[in-house]
């Protein structure tokens, strides 16, 4: 991979933060980021496990259901930059495995 500090007039990259989580019926905490840009999510669960995502209280199901994330499906959820934003997921089923990626500053 190319070093990009040395082509002039391009930024840094910034570092970042990355993980797998195993989801299963319990909401989890994704990433709590405070820095601009979005949280990259993937679905990576081997079998058709849907996730769900969104704040504390997200759901399967109901009123507070999440936003769907099929299996192998992946998203960039934006956030803000000055405010702290927590990204939690839930999944139909135990067993369901979430890569997130985001920018820690």
């Amino acid at each position: 991979m190319p070093n990009f500090d040395n082509y002039p007039g391009t930024p840094p990259l910034a570092p970042y933060a990355s993980g797998t989580v195993t989801v299963g019926t319990t909401a989890v905490l994704l990433a709590t980021v405070t820095s601009p840009g979005a949280v990259v999510v993937q679905n990576n669960s081997t079998t058709a496990i849907t996730v769900y995502l969104g704040g504390a209280g997200v759901t399967a199901t109901g009123a507070t259901q999440g936003y769907t994330l099929t299996q192998n499906a992946s998203i960039n959820v934006p956030t803000l930059g000055d405010a702290q934003c927590q990204l939690y997921a839930i999944a139909a089923s135990a067993g369901a495995l979430v890569t997130y990626l985001y920018p820690t500053a």
